[in-house]
């Protein structure tokens, strides 16, 4: 939602809004009928698959109709990295959820732990983050 939000603003303020209302239609002409035929067959969930994918559509639309006013380059590689490793970190907590049987309080926090700790391993492994790059966020944030 966010960079579409982004994507959004940018459209207004170079004075093509009428691409706004274009990317808007067409993820709520998707959401329209998504929910159609989504929500009877697994109702809440499909209506949540329906907005979430309207709300794809109008990023990825919106990405598309961007390139042709700027020259942008999405980190999609990496992008694509990240969601392997939101996916990993979704499937690690379920399978701890299932094979843990400790009090609530300390499976929560093993389970965050273990996850956590994997998440950002995994963020390393795949070379999505460096030690450079968290210093130099460091800096900015901490100056000396």
């Amino acid at each position: 939602h966010i960079l579409w939000s982004i994507n959004g603003d940018f459209f207004s303020g170079i004075g093509q809004p009428q691409l706004n209302s274009k990317i808007i239609y067409s993820a709520a002409i998707f959401n329209f009928f998504g929910n159609l035929i989504l929500i009877p067959l697994i109702g809440i969930n499909g209506a949540a698959i329906a907005t979430a994918g309207s709300y794809f559509i109008m990023m990825g639309y919106s990405m598309i109709k961007i390139r042709k006013f700027i020259d942008v380059k999405f980190p999609v590689k990496i992008w694509a990295k990240v969601i392997l490793i939101g996916l990993i970190f979704i499937a690690l907590i379920s399978f701890l959820k299932k094979v843990l049987a400790l009090n609530v309080w300390v499976e929560t926090g093993t389970i965050l732990t273990v996850s956590g700790l994997c998440y950002i391993a995994l963020l390393f492994a795949m070379k999505v983050v460096n030690i450079k790059e968290l210093q130099s966020i460091y800096k900015r944030i901490f100056p000396q």
